[in-house]
């Protein structure tokens, strides 16, 4: 849980900085990120920006919790 406060405040400062300023628009980076990682299958980034407790949800309503080589 820590280090990924701590990433969310890397990027928070970093977005600042780039003047993405709202906390919506910090929100919708992270999860554009978030995205692009699991459509590349980037599995470096996920871990860095998924908490170690995260549980995916498909639309099919089955769980996957992180790490889960499926």
């Amino acid at each position: 849980m820590r280090r990924l406060i701590t990433i969310l405040i890397f990027i928070t400062t970093a977005m600042t900085i780039q003047g993405l300023t709202t906390d919506k628009q910090a929100i919708e980076a992270l999860y554009k990120q978030m995205y692009r990682a699991m459509i590349a299958k980037d599995i470096d980034t996920l871990g860095a920006l998924l908490d170690e407790n995260a549980v995916l949800i498909h639309m099919t309503g089955t769980r996957q919790p992180r790490g889960d080589d499926v």
